[in-house]
């Protein structure tokens, strides 16, 4: 980030106009409070922090200048900001849009409370197949301990349908990795798949 990504003309500009920025480390120093405070648990972890300290919006991970560009929209845009997407999901928002666009922010932030959402999501819809579904099951399902798993194994013909070889290949190696870690024969981890 600090060689390819903050340098950009472009990123700078954007985020000077939009936000006061700072580095920390979240290992030493008061970045070791940050961390705790803003639950970080990777690195790098980008926070939006409003004046009373309220967490915004998150992103996780290397991005590119395209994707860090992209990431500072979604903090200045209430329809895609974690916090206040997370607002209206305690308040009871269940819209199918409203939800993939709160779980694709969790997804961004690595956050766990991502499986509860989806494991909702997956269980109140009718067609699994739908691109924006696929992708929701590509991201939470393929875990064999996730609770969304169970909407991969019941609907594992159609989606190799509709996902092809690569959705098939995913799914046997999420079990064959979960088999082996748990140190089971590759026949029993065959049997399971």
């Amino acid at each position: 980030m600090v060689k390819n990504t903050f340098p950009d003309p472009e990123v700078g500009t954007f985020f000077n106009e939009h936000f006061v920025n700072v580095q920390f480390d979240m290992e030493k120093g008061e970045g070791l409070d940050i961390a705790k405070t803003y639950s970080v648990r990777a690195y790098p972890t980008f926070l939006i922090i409003n004046g009373d300290g309220k967490l915004v919006h998150r992103g996780v991970g290397y991005l590119t200048p395209d994707k860090f560009l992209d990431f500072g929209g979604k903090a200045i845009n209430p329809e895609f900001q974690l916090g206040t997407l997370t607002d209206k999901w305690e308040k009871g928002d269940r819209d199918d849009a409203f939800v993939q666009r709160y779980l694709h922010a969790l997804t961004d932030a690595y956050d766990s409370r991502g499986e509860q959402v989806a494991e909702y999501y997956l269980a109140n819809q009718k067609d699994l197949t739908t691109k924006d579904n696929l992708d929701i099951l590509m991201e939470y399902g393929m875990d064999p301990s996730s609770a969304s798993h169970k909407y991969v194994l019941a609907n594992k013909d159609v989606l190799a349908k509709e996902k092809g070889t690569d959705f098939l290949n995913s799914f046997a190696y999420s079990y064959f990795m979960k088999g082996r870690k748990a140190k089971q024969s590759v026949d029993d981890i065959v049997r399971e798949v």
